[in-house]
């Protein structure tokens, strides 16, 4: 099958080979550790920036707020799903990675294509309203909804997780 991944960076071309990044070595030691014990291949370009010892912008905060419970959550419960920090998101056709493509306010960016039987189907509308109902019980049920591939009823955001490595079959304009 077929999934389409909106991509902020244009240098690839067809049969490049997405695959895990490793952290700078001279990065925290204890950073390294960590991602070496919970992520042993490596991380997605995602899980490289939210792995990273950073402090985000009161904009990104949310973000990585939701992203951290998640991956946790995962780690503790889920352990046989893929990690979000070692994945590509994507759609299964053009016009849902369009409404990524508007979504992400993105300037420019392109379609790549991937074909894989890996894949894992969530709803990330789960994923964003973690940040803004930080109740225990909330973050609980929210990360379970979403780990669990339960679709939001009001406003659904389909996602694919395809787990790296990913070659890309087909690079597409986004118009």
């Amino acid at each position: 099958m077929l999934f389409y991944h909106v991509n902020r960076k244009t240098h690839f071309k067809v049969n490049d080979v997405l695959n895990y990044l490793s952290l700078p070595t001279n990065s925290n030691p204890e950073l390294l550790e960590y991602c070496q014990d919970h992520f042993p291949e490596g991380l997605s370009q995602m899980g490289y920036k939210y792995s990273s010892y950073i402090n985000p912008s009161s904009v990104e905060y949310s973000s990585y707020t939701s992203e951290v419970i998640l991956e946790i959550f995962r780690q503790k419960s889920f352990s046989n799903l893929p990690s979000r920090f070692q994945s590509v998101f994507c759609s299964s056709s053009i016009k849902e990675a369009t409404f990524w493509y508007k979504q992400l306010k993105l300037q420019s960016a392109n379609i790549l294509v991937f074909e894989s039987d890996h894949i894992y189907k969530f709803d990330a509308a789960w994923r964003d309203i973690i940040a803004a109902n930080l109740s225990m019980f909330s973050v609980e049920m929210f990360a379970n909804n979403y780990w669990n591939g339960k679709i939001f009823e009001k406003s659904p955001r389909i996602e694919y997780l395809l787990p790296l490595p990913l070659k890309i079959v087909d690079i597409l304009p986004i118009n």
